[in-house]
This record gives C-alpha cells, sequence and structure tokens, in this order.
C-alpha cells in the first residue's frame, strides 16, 4: 500500500518497540494535474513576480509608520502603548523586509525589536540608538542596489546591531550590580 494513499494508521509490532504512522489525511487535499494544467510553483510565482513592482512603496509606508512611532517615542509624555506602536511597526519591517528583497532591513528591523523587547525600561533607551536604526532602516531601502552599496549596508547593518548589543549587554550589568547576584546567562549569543 502506497504511503500517501494510506487512510488509517499503520501499527508495526518488534520484538522491543512499536512503529506507529500515522493516517496520510494530507492525500485528499493534493490534487493531480494533468499536463495543460500550470504548475502551481510557476504560477505563484508569476504573482508574486506581479506584486513586486509594489513591494518598494509597500516598504516606504512601513517605514513612514516606523517613523512616527520613533517621534511619538520621543515625545515628551511617551506612555506604554507608544513604545508598543514602534515595536510593532519594527516588528512588521522585519518580518516584511526580506521578502520584499530587503533582507538587511529586515536585519536593523530585528535588532530594534530586540532593543524594545530586552530593554528593562525603554524610556531609558537613548534616542540616537533608536534613531540610528529608524535611519538605517530608510537609508538601506533607498540605496540604488550595486555591490558597493550592499558591501556598506552589510557594515551598516553589523554596526547597528553591535551598538544595540553593547547597550543590552550594559543594561545586563547595571541590573547585576542592582540586584547583587548573577543573571541567568543568554540562550543565544547577543
Amino acid at each position: 500500500m502506497a504511503k500517501s494513499k494510506r487512510a488509517q494508521p499503520t501499527v508495526e509490532n518488534f520484538p522491543a518497540y512499536q512503529i506507529i504512522t500515522p493516517a496520510n489525511r494530507l492525500a485528499k487535499a493534493v490534487r493531480k494535474t494533468t499536463s495543460g494544467d500550470p504548475d502551481p510553483v510557476a504560477k505563484a510565482e508569476a504573482a508574486l513576480a506581479a506584486l513586486s513592482q509594489h513591494f518598494a512603496e509597500w516598504m516606504d509606508a512601513e517605514w513612514q509608520r516606523l517613523d512616527a512611532a520613533r517621534t511619538a517615542v520621543h515625545a515628551a509624555a511617551t506612555t506604554e502603548r507608544d513604545w508598543q506602536v514602534l515595536f510593532r511597526a519594527a516588528h512588521d519591517i522585519k518580518g516584511e523586509a526580506g521578502t520584499f528583497g530587503f533582507p538587511r532591513v529586515a536585519e536593523i528591523a530585528e535588532s530594534l525589536c530586540r532593543l524594545i523587547d530586552h530593554t528593562r525600561d525603554c524610556t531609558r533607551l537613548p534616542r540616537h540608538i533608536i534613531d540610528q536604526h529608524v535611519d538605517a532602516v530608510h537609508a538601506v531601502m533607498h540605496e540604488p542596489p550595486s555591490r558597493r552599496s550592499e558591501e556598506i549596508a552589510e557594515e551598516l547593518t553589523r554596526e547597528i546591531t553591535r551598538v544595540a548589543s553593547e547597550y543590552l549587554l550594559s543594561e545586563d550589568l547595571e541590573a547585576l550590580g542592582e540586584q547583587g547576584s548573577a543573571a541567568s546567562p543568554p540562550l543565544a549569543p547577543l
């Protein structure tokens, strides 16, 4: 019996163990194509290519949202909601930028998300670090593609993430001083 057609689970018994293979419920979701049907992957790629002319516009709209959120957190009476809006704008860019052809922008936005998420008191987050991230997103998005611009974007991204990591490390060291004991080590390197 072919695995793709199996509607019931199977159990194979051995002296010290059993192998249970679940039913293949995906077989019902797959339809067979005929030679005249278009390739679904090619069809999806064509749809993506048709949309790609709008990617830069969509990313620019996302950057404007990020810039407005930055302005709000720089205001005198910043609220928790302002920080959430900034985080969400950066998080959305992080998720969309790679798909839209801006992988370095995604890395910069991820660094900003990490800063906001791991800083104990966001109101103490230096404005210049926030500005560096938001301005770097804009700069990388709007630089015409070339080998040199990619090198600059890579260097800028590396430097932005280094500054963010150093700030978070200083926050951890300050927290250590306040607590008087060692904090748990991070699961992943900063």
